[in-house]
């Protein structure tokens, strides 16, 4: 709901700069607001709600590998496995982690090279991209 707020204030403040300014201005200041979130305020709160469920997930599953470690003997292969869990859940915490902050910075949805909105469509079924379709494909070329 915030964001659409964000977003009504700035259509006004473009309504009211285009009025008082020459055309070669108002083209900056659509610039300016061209930023902003392309997703609703519903689609966010999805999105939100998606990411905080499966941070609680991996933080309950960290603790429970993290249990396990402070029972086992670490004599066996075994051993090897739940140090590379621990490392695997870690990552995906600090991973949900920074998706979560760049969501609350009005940042997440948009590609971290180009800066176009990422389809709600390609969030939903992968929260934490960081890339448009595009970028991902030229960057997993390289």
């Amino acid at each position: 709901m915030f964001a659409y707020a964000g977003h009504v204030d700035a259509r006004i403040s473009l309504s009211l700069r285009r009025a008082r300014t020459p055309r070669k201005e108002s083209i900056v200041v659509m610039t300016e607001t061209s930023h902003s979130s392309h997703l609703s305020s519903v689609q966010l709160q999805s999105l939100r709600q998606d990411l905080e469920e499966q941070l609680n997930r991996r933080t309950h599953h960290l603790s429970g590998l993290r249990a396990e470690a402070g029972v086992g003997s670490g004599s066996d292969g075994t051993w090897q496995e739940l140090l590379a869990s621990l490392a695997a859940a870690d990552r995906a915490i600090a991973e949900l982690t920074q998706a979560l902050d760049r969501l609350s910075a009005g940042s997440y949805g948009r590609c971290a090279h180009c800066e176009t909105g990422i389809p709600f469509e390609r969030l939903k079924i992968r929260p934490l991209a960081r890339f448009c379709i595009k970028c991902q494909r030229r960057h997993e070329a390289a």
